[in-house]
């Protein structure tokens, strides 16, 4: 209404002008302030201390130690850095049963780790206890990035040199043995990507692992519950081939520590690893990985004819099932068995009641006795 108090009839754009340069002010002070706020937690995440192989190997040196983690006094164990062809350090160790009751133990059996697992924590440590007893030899390595391996914590660039590593140091371990004994047979056990990792060792290198490979929850195949979308996929195998983009910890998969253990008590005690990783896989890590499995559907399965055992948990919703099947069909082997647990998660060793996991241990070296 004309004249009224209420409704103003003329406006002072001048008067405004304070009023959105206070405005604008604001708008610039919070989007300075937006890098200061997000920064620091990505920083934190992406760039931690066990990165680097001198944290985690300190790291190691000051933990405490359970009473599993120590060998039994009747076993002779002994760590070593075992020098790779790119003149890095390597953590591996070598272990024998007792001599006075296996003064000619079986075999030798080389243990292949799973991905940002170690050969020296507590899986290790039970294979070790469980092969010793029964009077095997053992010896392990701990891959590029692992445990206290040189390396940044976690990153694979290459999983050819992964291979070429393994078998220079199982070389390096038939040198090293009593040269006044006849040189024994040699088993492959790997679980998880370990279980990749010997599935490719015994098919390349069969003169060297005669005695063939136990493959526990193998990588022969991921998840699909696991696994991103195509689209995705094809664009973090685009971005990972850049070396620092590859190394950064942000790979686009499900998280899978629920799933790994059954038991949680026993994740608790595999998380409390020194050389903990904790986070998404870095991005070239999970290309080399992913490669692997695909590579191995498609080129060394209908060829593989190495004596083989898979062993696999019927709900293992990290490696699938499925593709353990697929290798136990497929696979030309003439000796060749599967055995798979009801109701078996991922760490089928580690993570399960004894009542499952004694079985695990027991039907490998039942297979691994009937064959020495």
């Amino acid at each position: 209404m004309p004249g009224s108090p209420l409704i103003p009839t003329h406006i002072s754009y001048g008067a405004l002008v304070p009023a959105l340069l206070l405005i604008y002010s604001i708008d610039c002070f919070f989007i300075l302030l937006l890098p200061l706020l997000i920064l620091p937690p990505i920083l934190a995440y992406v760039l931690r201390k066990n990165d680097h192989a001198a944290h985690r190997r300190a790291a190691w040196s000051a933990a405490a130690k359970p009473d599993w983690y120590h060998p039994h006094h009747s076993h002779t164990y002994e760590e070593a850095y075992f020098r790779n062809s790119r003149g890095m350090d390597l953590m591996s160790f070598t272990a024998s049963p007792c001599a006075v009751e296996f003064p000619d133990p079986k075999a030798l059996v080389v243990f292949c780790h799973g991905f940002l697992d170690s050969a020296t924590w507590y899986k290790g440590c039970m294979y070790r206890q469980k092969l010793l007893d029964a009077g095997y030899i053992m010896c392990a390595l701990e891959a590029e990035g692992h445990g206290r391996s040189d390396g940044l914590n976690g990153l694979i660039k290459n999983w050819s040199e992964v291979i070429k590593d393994f078998a220079d140091f199982t070389r390096h371990t038939l040198e090293t043995l009593p040269a006044d004994k006849p040189p024994p047979k040699v088993f492959l056990v790997g679980e998880s990507m370990g279980g990749a990792v010997a599935l490719d060792l015994s098919h390349q290198f069969p003169e060297l692992f005669d005695g063939g490979a136990i493959l526990v929850a193998p990588m022969v195949g991921i998840h699909g519950d696991v696994k991103p979308p195509p689209a995705v996929l094809k664009l973090f195998r685009f971005l990972s081939d850049f070396d620092f983009i590859g190394a950064l910890p942000f790979a686009p998969t499900a998280d899978q520590g629920e799933v790994y253990y059954k038991l949680p008590h026993l994740r608790e005690v595999a998380l409390s690893a020194p050389s903990n990783y904790g986070r998404k896989p870095r991005l070239a890590s999970a290309r080399e990985l992913l490669n692997t499995t695909e590579r191995i559907l498609a080129d060394v399965l209908p060829h593989y004819e190495r004596p083989f055992l898979v062993l696999h948990g019927e709900d293992d919703r990290v490696t699938d099932p499925e593709f353990s099947k697929a290798l136990f069909e497929n696979a030309i082997s003439k000796d060749k068995t599967m055995k798979v647990y009801a109701g078996g998660w991922h760490a089928l060793t580690t993570g399960e009641p004894s009542e499952v996991s004694d079985v695990v241990f027991d039907d490998m070296l039942e297979w691994m006795d009937d064959r020495c």
